[in-house]
């Protein structure tokens, strides 16, 4: 398998399209798999086989950017606990950044941002638009960046897709997933890295 978010995404269609759960109520999944890249390698401390956890969430557009927000802030706060809680980590940081393919990219950019900086005071987030252009995410693309042993490293990254809107053929649908390196952490922690 190449990314299990893809996994979680077929599944939630089939969910979704034979009703169960109703239609505004979203269905949340997560789970850790062991992944195989077919890339160049560009980092040394990258393999071909790794270990990765992830979480996805599928639901119906509420109007006014409220999936986007609220799922979003949802994911940031699983990935900050996990990683505070679990791995221990102290400084850990989000950046935002805005892509292309979705309506009114710059209204919902805002929506968000000041919705996940009113709920999720705990978490440092920023906004970072790079120049290059990114057609996988729709909308935000964000990514986590930790600090380990004085080495800071972006473990983490997700974003609106619009694949169950393909699969379902409705516009209305919304797809979130994250991923994050859990074989790199325990590399990272352990100064193989």
């Amino acid at each position: 398998m190449a990314d299990a978010t893809n996994t979680l995404a077929l599944h939630i269609a089939d969910l979704r399209k034979s009703g169960s759960p109703s239609g505004e109520d979203p269905l949340r999944f997560c789970t850790v798999h062991r992944h195989i890249g077919a890339q160049e390698l560009k980092e040394k401390h990258h393999t071909a086989h790794f270990k990765i956890g992830c979480l996805v969430t599928g639901g119906r557009d509420t109007g006014n950017f409220r999936f986007e927000s609220i799922h979003l802030g949802e994911h940031m706060l699983a990935m900050d606990h996990l990683f505070r809680i679990v791995f221990g980590i102290k400084k850990i940081r989000f950046k935002l950044q805005k892509r292309e393919g979705y309506p009114d990219n710059d209204l919902m950019l805002g929506k968000v941002m000041d919705h996940l900086q009113k709920n999720n005071d705990s978490l440092a987030i920023t906004r970072e638009d790079p120049p290059a252009t990114n057609n996988y995410y729709k909308g935000i693309q964000y990514k986590m960046i930790i600090e380990v042993n004085d080495r800071e490293m972006e473990i983490a990254d997700g974003g609106f897709v619009d694949w169950t809107q393909q699969l379902l053929n409705n516009k209305k649908e919304r797809l979130l997933i994250s991923g994050f390196g859990l074989g790199l952490i325990y590399k990272m922690q352990n100064d193989q890295v």
